[in-house]
């Protein structure tokens, strides 16, 4: 029964939940507007479990929550990015080379805001949804190995169907294999935020943030004055 439960819960959260968010503005124009409400949705989700893993005897903070890493593994990290970068770069010349370093070039003051509240605001709640909770909660049901960091992946990339932008989807799911694969290796949610971040304003330089409407970059743009 319990294992039943964990299954219904994860799929209300990790499929329904985005297919809901995704629709608001068409079910619900009046209360949410014209964009989902993607940021408010992560920030209760995240808090939501945040209280379910604290209230949960099998939680330890000090294993799940680790800030620290190896060497080794910070290099482990840096070298995937040194071939996963070039090939967000080719990526966004490929489809938009216009909006390569138009961010910066343009916005230099929001580029620097973003650089600065990203990993805070945005990534580290994610991690703590996909990652920690993720692994925490429904390791029951997928086990320890692949098939967890399979899952966490999958359910990172259907997050991002809110946006309503297939490129999304693609993009974070391919991300979320790495990030998922790092924290279940190392159980390190720095090391988790560190390498999400690495991407994630990367993305965000090479103009790929366009992929991602109503998101972090918009609403710092929205409360940013024009530099």
């Amino acid at each position: 029964m319990r294992r039943t439960a964990r299954a219904f819960e994860c799929l209300a959260l990790f499929a329904v939940l985005p297919a809901v968010v995704a629709a608001s503005p068409r079910l619900a124009p009046g209360l949410v507007g014209a964009r989902p409400p993607v940021l408010p949705v992560l920030g209760l989700l995240a808090l939501g479990l945040a209280v379910a893993l604290a209230r949960d005897p099998g939680f330890v903070a000090r294993r799940d929550l680790a800030l620290g890493w190896g060497a080794g593994e910070l290099r482990r990290v840096l070298g995937r990015f040194v071939v996963g970068g070039p090939a967000l770069v080719a990526f966004a010349l490929a489809t938009d080379p216009a909006g390569v370093l138009a961010l910066p070039r343009a916005r230099p003051g929001l580029a620097l805001a973003l650089a600065l509240v990203y990993p805070v605001a945005s990534v580290l709640p994610q991690e703590l949804v996909y990652r920690v909770a993720f692994f925490r909660r429904y390791e029951a049901l997928f086990g320890p190995g692949r098939a967890l960091v399979g899952a966490s992946a999958l359910a990172f990339g259907l997050a991002h169907v809110v946006f309503l932008d297939g490129t999304a989807v693609a993009l974070t799911a391919a991300g979320g294999w790495c990030f998922a694969a790092t924290y279940g290796r190392t159980r390190s949610l720095g090391l988790a935020v560190l390498e999400h971040s690495l991407y994630g304003l990367l993305a965000f330089v090479l103009g790929l943030g366009a992929h991602f409407p109503g998101g972090t970059l918009a609403a710092l743009g929205a409360m940013s004055p024009a530099s």
